[in-house]
């Protein structure tokens, strides 16, 4: 999937990090996974992955990537459209050849992200083209019909949505943001959608995958060996960015505004990409004490300055630092004056090996059953 801050191009200096420094463990926690890249990696390495994200754009990767390690059968589904049999194998390429072939129908993607859907309105959006629009449409309709009526369990679900999301990213007429459309209309969105079917890593254990607030996970997380923190770097919100796929992925038909059609709502905005906050909230992650071992990527040109980040982590811990040159990102043409000069960023990876030793799980509090629990308790006993 084209997604900005991706650290695939980083992940063997951040393993080369853990080898250096001699950081040890069978735990890897990702806080902000994102596409689940650096969960995924370390997995293929023998760990067991705690991750987690704030989108459910997120979650539908981190489950394809992290928990579902040999492709499902796609039996049901399979029977439902008359695919002809195939014992002891999968249906799911057949079900994806299905899929591709999909009629589209005018729906909410194409009614608010295609120029055939929003020509009568004040904007213009040409996110897809209007056949591609209606693919999507018709695609995702079924997947949730199929789920809604039993005939694709849970994994199969997630299976097929995210090879759904994957296509649309990468057909769609946008920057590696996502954050609006183009003028002009990109060679890679005049091309026909196709889904094509993840590749799955198969695992000897579960791993643990979460979609929420990590500022409020870390209150509750069992302590990890290893903590990554890969945070939002800049103002802009995720959320934002990536608000189509979020919302093809919530498949919620939410209310839309502004020339972009963002989704209304803001509750999946974070602390750390608001300049008098991202500090604080890094933090209060730093503080919580769930981890042996603390790596930070942050880059060279982001919020909190590297002289403020270095005497913030320095309270908790010996720390560390390495860096990495990245050619920059930049979504402005070559010739826009607003093109930033700088070809290059540093990404620096900041180990902290913290001063006091992990905190103790919590404990629940017992909590004596009530009288009419104890005289339910009793009435089962007497009947058995």
């Amino acid at each position: 999937m084209r997604y900005i801050g991706s650290k695939k191009r980083l992940l063997p200096f951040i393993h080369e990090t853990l080898l250096k420094y001699d950081i040890d463990g069978d735990t890897f926690c990702d806080l902000f996974a994102g596409t689940a890249t650096v969960g995924h990696y370390f997995k293929q390495w023998g760990f067991q992955i705690v991750s987690c994200d704030l989108l459910y754009l997120s979650y539908i990767m981190q489950q394809v990537k992290l928990n579902i390690h040999h492709m499902p059968s796609f039996e049901r589904v399979a029977r439902h459209l008359g695919l002809k049999s195939k014992p002891q194998e999968t249906y799911a390429q057949e079900v994806i050849v299905y899929l591709n072939q999909a009629v589209g129908f005018k729906g909410f993607i194409y009614t608010h992200y295609a120029p055939g859907g929003t020509a009568q309105g004040p904007v213009v959006r040409k996110y897809y083209t209007d056949e591609n629009a209606k693919k999507i449409d018709a695609i995702r309709q079924r997947i949730e019909v199929w789920k809604y009526l039993n005939l694709i369990n849970t994994s199969e679900f997630y299976v097929l949505l995210y090879a759904l999301l994957n296509a649309a990213s990468h057909c769609a007429n946008t920057t590696a943001t996502m954050n609006s459309f183009l003028k002009s209309w990109d060679k890679k969105a005049l091309n026909p959608i196709k889904l094509v079917l993840p590749q799955l890593t198969p695992s000897a254990f579960p791993h643990q995958v979460y979609c929420q607030d990590s500022l409020e996970l870390v209150k509750t997380l069992k302590p990890v060996d290893i903590l990554y923190l890969d945070p939002p770097y800049t103002g802009k919100q995720y959320a934002a960015s990536y608000h189509l796929l979020e919302t093809l992925a919530r498949y919620d038909d939410p209310q839309v505004y502004g020339v972009s059609g963002k989704r209304a709502k803001h509750e999946l905005d974070s602390p750390l990409s608001r300049k008098g906050d991202a500090l604080s909230a890094l933090e209060h992650i730093v503080q919580s004490r769930c981890y042996r071992h603390l790596l930070l990527s942050y880059s060279s040109e982001s919020l909190i300055p590297h002289e403020r980040l270095m005497a913030m982590l320095s309270q908790y811990g010996e720390v560390k630092v390495r860096s990495f040159s990245l050619q920059r990102y930049n979504s402005m043409a070559h010739d826009d004056p607003r093109t930033n000069p700088k070809t290059h960023v540093k990404e620096h990876l900041y180990y902290l090996k913290p001063y006091q030793t992990p905190r103790e799980p919590e404990k629940q509090a017992f909590i004596p059953p009530s009288a009419s629990q104890l005289q339910h308790l009793q009435a089962w006993q007497a009947f058995y």
